[in-house]
């Protein structure tokens, strides 16, 4: 008796490969070409029409299974089914205030995970620790105020300041920044 591995070692392999003739390029044919087009759009077409129908087969099949469901069975079915959509809305709840208490952004709350509260905390917290820490920026001057930011100088003060420096005649703002003395009849 001949071992079977060693029946397959004496089977031969063919590599066939395909000769292709490459020294003409193939010329273009629009015909053949248009066809070729047909022919797919034909087949999406009927791969939709068999995709609609597939659907609608689903959908009886679905209803028929209900159909034979008792009233107690379609009762727990949608019974378990209400319950699990409640899970999910108190879970993503729970997410939500737990990430607004911890100060975690909104767009991260929905990566907590936890079945109560504080697990999801504990999650928050340990998010919370690889976040980065955002440091406080320099108050580098006049041109970035810092935290003066939201003060501006009082109208009186300001106005104050315009007076004294009109009576002075230092003010810019009449004649252009030139001093012009005074003349000796209106002193």
């Amino acid at each position: 008796m001949e071992d079977p591995k060693s029946e397959m070692l004496d089977v031969e392999v063919q590599a066939t490969s395909p000769e292709v003739d490459e020294t003409q390029p193939e010329a273009f044919d629009k015909e053949r070409a248009m066809d070729t087009i047909r022919k797919l759009r034909e087949e999406a077409k009927q791969a939709k029409k068999a995709a609609a129908e597939l659907d609608r087969y689903k959908k009886a099949e679905e209803e028929r299974k209900q159909a034979e469901m008792s009233e107690t069975d379609r009762l727990k079915a949608e019974l378990e089914r209400a319950q699990s959509e409640l899970k999910a809305k108190t879970a993503r709840t729970m997410q939500i205030e737990v990430a607004a208490k911890l100060g975690i952004p909104a767009a991260l709350s929905d990566r907590l995970h936890g079945e109560t509260l504080e697990e999801m905390e504990e999650d928050a917290k340990v998010i919370l620790e690889s976040l980065p820490k955002q440091k406080a920026a320099p108050n580098t001057g006049a041109t970035n105020p810092g935290d003066k930011a939201g003060t501006e100088p009082d109208f009186e003060a300001e106005h104050k300041r315009w007076k004294a420096a009109q009576k002075a005649q230092t003010n810019p703002f009449l004649g252009g920044g030139v001093y012009y003395p005074p003349k000796l009849g209106d002193l």
